[in-house]
Protein backbone atom coordinates (compact mmCIF):
# COMPACT_ATOMS: atom_id res chain seq x y z
CA UNK A 1 0.00 0.00 0.00
CA UNK A 2 1.62 3.53 -1.08
CA UNK A 3 0.34 6.71 0.82
CA UNK A 4 -0.81 9.26 -1.68
CA UNK A 5 1.13 12.48 -1.69
CA UNK A 6 -0.82 15.43 -1.44
CA UNK A 7 -0.36 19.12 -1.36
CA UNK A 8 -2.53 22.21 -0.90
CA UNK A 9 -4.39 23.24 -4.00
CA UNK A 10 -2.79 26.59 -5.72
CA UNK A 11 -5.25 29.25 -6.36
CA UNK A 12 -4.16 32.15 -7.87
CA UNK A 13 -6.19 35.52 -8.05
CA UNK A 14 -5.08 38.35 -10.28
CA UNK A 15 -6.79 41.68 -9.03
CA UNK A 16 -7.32 44.76 -11.05
CA UNK A 17 -4.90 46.96 -11.90
CA UNK A 18 -4.93 49.73 -9.38
CA UNK A 19 -2.73 53.03 -10.91
CA UNK A 20 -1.23 50.45 -13.55
CA UNK A 21 0.05 47.65 -10.62
CA UNK A 22 -1.58 44.36 -10.63
CA UNK A 23 -1.79 42.19 -7.56
CA UNK A 24 -1.11 38.67 -7.93
CA UNK A 25 -2.65 36.03 -4.72
CA UNK A 26 -1.13 33.09 -4.61
CA UNK A 27 -1.88 30.67 -2.32
CA UNK A 28 -1.43 26.75 -1.87
CA UNK A 29 1.80 25.19 -2.74
CA UNK A 30 3.74 25.95 -5.27
CA UNK A 31 5.43 22.50 -6.54
CA UNK A 32 6.12 21.00 -9.82
CA UNK A 33 2.69 19.92 -11.17
CA UNK A 34 1.36 23.65 -10.43
CA UNK A 35 4.09 25.78 -11.51
CA UNK A 36 2.65 26.20 -14.91
CA UNK A 37 -0.24 27.85 -13.33
CA UNK A 38 1.83 30.20 -12.12
CA UNK A 39 3.75 30.84 -15.01
CA UNK A 40 0.86 31.16 -16.99
CA UNK A 41 -0.60 33.64 -14.58
CA UNK A 42 2.47 35.90 -14.72
CA UNK A 43 2.98 35.72 -17.98
CA UNK A 44 -0.59 37.03 -18.93
CA UNK A 45 -0.07 39.82 -16.38
CA UNK A 46 3.44 40.65 -17.92
CA UNK A 47 1.69 40.70 -21.48
CA UNK A 48 -0.53 43.58 -20.58
CA UNK A 49 0.87 46.92 -22.07
CA UNK A 50 -1.08 49.00 -19.20
CA UNK A 51 0.46 47.16 -16.21
CA UNK A 52 3.73 48.95 -14.98
CA UNK A 53 4.01 47.12 -11.72
CA UNK A 54 3.45 43.51 -10.25
CA UNK A 55 2.80 42.51 -6.70
CA UNK A 56 3.13 38.91 -6.03
CA UNK A 57 1.94 38.15 -2.98
CA UNK A 58 3.27 34.38 -2.04
CA UNK A 59 2.42 35.36 2.21
CA UNK A 60 -0.32 32.67 1.72
CA UNK A 61 2.18 30.07 0.03
CA UNK A 62 3.79 27.53 3.14
CA UNK A 63 5.85 26.19 -0.04
CA UNK A 64 7.98 26.48 -3.05
CA UNK A 65 10.00 24.00 -5.05
CA UNK A 66 12.79 24.54 -7.32
CA UNK A 67 9.87 24.63 -10.16
CA UNK A 68 8.30 26.96 -8.70
CA UNK A 69 11.42 29.63 -8.56
CA UNK A 70 11.19 29.40 -12.35
CA UNK A 71 8.23 31.68 -13.11
CA UNK A 72 8.97 34.01 -10.72
CA UNK A 73 12.34 34.05 -11.93
CA UNK A 74 11.00 34.69 -15.55
CA UNK A 75 8.42 37.22 -14.23
CA UNK A 76 11.21 39.23 -12.78
CA UNK A 77 13.72 39.53 -15.72
CA UNK A 78 10.39 40.34 -17.97
CA UNK A 79 9.33 43.01 -15.37
CA UNK A 80 13.40 44.58 -15.71
CA UNK A 81 13.32 44.52 -19.63
CA UNK A 82 9.97 46.05 -19.82
CA UNK A 83 11.37 48.92 -16.93
CA UNK A 84 8.63 47.64 -14.84
CA UNK A 85 8.52 47.40 -10.94
CA UNK A 86 7.71 43.50 -9.24
CA UNK A 87 8.10 43.15 -5.75
CA UNK A 88 7.09 39.65 -4.04
CA UNK A 89 5.66 39.13 -0.17
CA UNK A 90 6.26 36.13 1.20
CA UNK A 91 5.74 35.23 4.88
CA UNK A 92 8.26 32.98 6.74
CA UNK A 93 6.10 29.62 6.67
CA UNK A 94 7.86 26.54 5.58
CA UNK A 95 11.02 28.79 4.79
CA UNK A 96 9.69 30.16 1.30
CA UNK A 97 11.24 33.23 2.20
CA UNK A 98 14.52 32.26 2.59
CA UNK A 99 14.51 30.73 -0.40
CA UNK A 100 12.86 33.40 -2.54
CA UNK A 101 15.81 35.41 -0.95
CA UNK A 102 18.59 32.74 -1.68
CA UNK A 103 17.63 32.80 -5.43
CA UNK A 104 17.83 36.60 -5.68
CA UNK A 105 13.61 36.69 -5.98
CA UNK A 106 13.05 38.62 -2.98
CA UNK A 107 15.54 41.46 -1.68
Amino acid sequence: MSAALSSAPLRIVVADPVDGVVRVTVTGEVDTVSAGQLRAALTGVAADPAVRGLVVDLTGVPFVAVAGLHPLLEASAAAEAGRRTMRVLAGPAGGVQGLLERAGVLV
